[in-house]
């Protein structure tokens, strides 16, 4: 029996020695959880990536608390979407500030259930190699065999036990069973003792005197002890009176076998699930092992690679370097990394990198390494590459001046921004995000912290750019635009910066207003000098009109008649152009009353009656009773006028003209539409402008086309300074039109009035 305990304990260790080192070998952090999501196994790459130290850091810790520091399941947990769907469940997320691929694998019993998950959590940020970490985890499944004498003890014909050894009474003492057996039945000492298979058993020892060895299986204490029974009849003048009956306790090793048993299928289902191949060859390069990974990787099926030798299968450039690095494993004893290529079935061949170093399994020395794809990492980096060249081409060409900023340091800079700072590359190495502010000019330094605070709060109002003044290595003052974008950088988050020198754009801008100011200045003070001979004429007009007419024949009077609204109209005109210089100047006041707006459209029609009345037209009022809002009245009757003016003028006679309100969202809309000549696309970016009258002179167009250009303009600028828009809409030409202008509602409240 001793035997048989040892030679347990040898292929325990044996194969625990075996699959600690399949897994200390792996990169990858593996561990086995129970359905409450605490762990029950671990490798030592789960210490390095958890950042912990200890076994009791990890071991009945839940994987939520070590991996999201959370104390349940996360949403995404790829081991509840495990439990829902029965298979492997993968998921890509950052962890720890790094990017792993965690999957989940399923471990089932013999009833096909459910009973845990084997975790793999790949780092794919730097592709690290695998360390050679698992920690002892196997103490569950050695078995403890102890060296101790066999309990054993002596029954009659009558099943009564007539003596015991101190064995017996130590292992009863063990399971807390009462040792106080002599004299009892072994069945009233042994309460738990199947009745029949028992008695069956001595019955057939006593009548047939021969050996009997069994294995009996009992349940004490919600625990089952396993027992190996070897039961020796005692002859006495050819018959049997006595039967030796010695025990010995194997329920340590029926335990070890099972877990034993457990442990291989889930070291098997650990490397099964890997992305990477498992391999062990002699010290010459012949394949003994390769997980079964290689056929995803090069198209070969293990069965065709067991036995050839590694070297054959690897690009010849390559094996040099690869005989170099496996003496250098054989002679340190360290773990060694290479990369190379390595045939596919198909005849080409693929980048992959190893990982391994010198074991010794069941007494020879071995190289067990793993093998990882890497074509795609490969690939990765030529593109990177290629791309890398291809900015630099690009922004060493540009006119914009580029730089990139990582972790407050400036990591790039194009020729046409040390062009527009008049720095060197030298002056400007090693510059730190600091250095740049320096040259900001102080009025705008305040501006732009503000700016970057909203920028980074995602500001939706927010414009992308912004523009602030610099000064040069030479002391010299410029405009600069500068647009920010955040990038990826060589892995890192960045931030992109491209710079547009607008010195002279903006020198013309200011010029430009210095121009438009002097401008609105001529107009009002030409506009004041015109109105006082205006005032002269028009009043001697009126005089031969009122107190000579008499004196004065038919053609004198039509001239002075023609005087006189010649006066008018200029007059209007010089009005127009003195109230866009006021509403340009931006220093007039509204003084703003709540008037009744329906009001002043009626007044504007009765005082527009006699055109209408002229031109035949149809005036259709579908306007509220009463529309109380705030506004200056004498501005708003202006814009309405100028408005129910234009539709009387530019609809042919017997036209219909429809004045319309409405309220949506407590705004009012006045809408003014006529079935006119209509306006097309291209009048339209006009019409709101100074001077942006549409001219339908020589047309042969039934319409009056008198008036400044200006009327839309001003009334533009008043709606805007009431806080509403102004705007037109028209099919085209002979469709008419429909102008707008809103203003904002204040209802009538029984306590007075709502904003």
């Amino acid at each position: 029996m001793n035997d048989i305990t040892e030679k347990i304990e040898v292929e325990l260790k044996n194969n625990t020695k075996l699959w600690q080192t399949t897994l200390d070998a792996i990169s990858e952090s593996i561990f086995l959880i129970d359905l409450d999501h605490k762990i029950l196994q671990y490798n030592r790459a789960t210490l390095d990536i958890l950042g912990k130290y200890r076994h009791r850091e990890i071991i009945n810790h839940t994987c939520c608390e070590l991996v999201h520091d959370t104390s349940g399941p996360v949403e995404w947990c790829p081991v509840n979407r495990m439990l829902d769907s029965g298979h492997r469940e993968a998921t890509v997320r950052k962890i720890k500030g790094r990017w792993v691929e965690i999957s989940t694998n399923p471990v089932f019993n013999d009833e096909g259930e459910i009973t845990g998950a084997v975790h793999v959590i790949a780092d794919i940020t730097s592709r690290k190699q695998a360390e050679d970490a698992l920690r002892e985890s196997e103490q569950q499944y050695r078995t403890i065999l102890n060296s101790l004498m066999d309990p054993m003890h002596v029954i009659d014909k009558d099943l009564r036990i007539i003596f015991k050894n101190p064995a017996m009474t130590e292992w009863l003492n063990k399971l807390n069973i009462n040792s106080d057996i002599v004299g009892k039945t072994v069945f009233e000492a042994f309460p738990f003792l199947v009745y029949d298979k028992i008695y069956n058993e001595y019955d057939k020892g006593f009548k047939s005197g021969e050996l009997l060895i069994t294995i009996e299986a009992s349940k004490l204490f919600d625990r089952n002890v396993f027992t190996k029974t070897l039961k020796i009849p005692i002859k006495s003048e050819s018959e049997v009176n006595h039967i030796i009956t010695t025990l010995r306790d194997i329920t340590d090793q029926k335990e070890a076998e099972v877990k034993l048993k457990a442990s291989e299928e889930n070291y098997k289902n650990i490397i099964n699930n890997l992305m990477d191949i498992i391999i062990i060859l002699d010290l010459k390069g012949n394949f003994q092992y390769i997980s079964p990974q290689i056929y995803d990787i090069s198209g070969f099926k293990r069965e065709e690679i067991i036995g050839k030798n590694g070297f054959k299968l690897m690009h010849p450039d390559d094996i040099r370097n690869a005989a170099e690095v496996l003496k250098e494993a054989r002679d340190k004893k360290k773990r060694v990394y290479i990369e190379y290529r390595t045939i596919h079935k198909d005849g080409y061949y693929i980048d992959v990198s190893a990982s391994g170093k010198i074991v010794n399994i069941n007494g020879e020395d071995r190289i067990f390494a793993v093998v990882r794809d890497i074509s795609d990492q490969k690939r990765a980096k030529q593109k990177l590459k290629e791309s890398e060249e291809m900015f630099r081409t690009i922004t060493e060409q540009a006119f914009m001046g580029i730089l990139i900023i990582q972790d407050d340091k400036i990591e790039y800079v194009n020729n046409a921004l040390l062009h527009i700072f008049e720095f060197s590359n030298q002056e400007i190495d090693n510059w730190l995000k600091d250095d740049l502010l320096r040259i900001i000019h102080p009025e705008d330094l305040q501006f732009l912290r503000k700016y970057r605070q909203k920028l980074r709060a995602g500001d939706p109002n927010i414009k992308p750019y912004y523009s602030y003044r610099v000064f040069t290595k030479s002391g010299k003052l410029k405009w600069i635009d500068q647009f920010s974008k955040p990038i990826i950088y060589k892995g890192k988050p960045a931030e992109l910066v491209i710079i547009m020198d607008i010195t002279e754009k903006k020198e013309a801008e200011q010029e430009l207003i210095k121009l438009d100011n002097l401008k609105s200045e001529l107009l009002r003070r030409t506009s004041h000098e015109l109105k006082t001979p205006l005032v002269s004429i028009k009043g001697y007009s009126d005089l031969l009109l009122n107190v000579q007419k008499e004196k004065l024949d038919d053609y004198v009077l039509a001239s002075i008649v023609e005087i006189k609204q010649g006066c008018e109209r200029l007059e209007s005109l010089i009005q127009d152009i003195l109230n866009t210089a006021e509403l340009e100047s931006g220093t007039i006041q509204l003084k703003k009353k709540e008037e009744d707006l329906s009001f002043l459209i009626k007044l504007s029609i009765r005082e527009l009656q006699g055109l209408i009345n002229l031109r035949n037209h149809t005036i259709n009022l579908k306007i509220h009773d009463k529309l109380v809002t705030s506004f200056e009245p004498e501005q708003i009757h202006r814009v309405i006028s100028n408005l129910i003016n234009n539709a009387i003028k530019y609809t042919p006679p017997d036209g219909i003209i429809e004045i319309k309100t409405e309220i949506r969202d407590n705004v009012i809309i006045l809408s003014v539409k006529d079935s006119g000549i209509g306006i097309t696309r291209e009048e339209k970016e006009r019409l709101f402008t100074q001077f942006g009258k549409v001219e339908r002179y020589g047309q042969g167009l039934d319409i009056i086309s008198d008036g400044s250009g200006l009327g839309l303009y001003i009334s533009k600028k008043v709606i805007e300074l009431h806080g509403g828009k102004i705007w037109v809409e028209s099919e085209g030409r002979n469709k008419g039109s429909t102008f707008y202008f809103s203003l904002p509602l204040i209802i009538e409240n029984s306590g007075g009035t709502i904003p």
